[in-house]
């Protein structure tokens, strides 16, 4: 469970992920009273996302930059070792990523660094990912079934 800024509790431990920080809505509401789409579902005042999609109502393709932040959220970002320039400025100048000359992010690189939490299934949205480095650190659960390629 997140505490304080710039995360935003919210039941079952999902986040509403956003460029900017996060929020919540009344309970009994989803964000703005705004139905979710097709992508999502409201649940406990929050609509939910699936895999690949954010946004107040679930509409928006997330982004590399998206992804990245879940996984900084989904691992106790505020906790790791090193975490420079994590959620600031372009992410690929963000500690342990890198990226081709497009932007487009071809590795991560974060051994011992204590993320702990589990990977996010977001990650295989990386399609550019050739190398992922996450090793000696406290990560739980299955390899995200979108990463059988890497």
């Amino acid at each position: 469970t997140f505490e304080g800024e710039p995360y935003c509790a919210i039941k079952g431990g999902n986040l509403e992920d956003h460029q900017e920080w996060d929020f919540c809505s009344p309970m009994g509401t989803c964000p703005g009273n705004t139905p979710c789409s097709d992508s999502g579902e409201c649940f406990d005042g929050e609509c939910v996302c699936m895999a690949g999609f954010t946004g107040v109502d679930c509409s928006e393709h997330m982004t590399e930059r998206d992804v990245l932040v879940k996984l900084f959220r989904g691992t106790g970002g505020l906790e790791w070792l090193e975490k420079g320039q994590w959620e600031s400025s372009n992410h690929c100048d963000w500690f342990g990523v890198t990226c081709n000359q497009r932007n487009f992010v071809t590795g991560i690189s974060l051994p011992s660094n204590n993320l702990d939490g589990v990977l996010p299934e977001e990650l295989g949205l990386l399609t550019s990912l050739a190398h992922l480095d996450l090793s000696d650190n406290r990560l739980a659960g299955p390899v995200p079934t979108t990463l059988k390629n890497l």
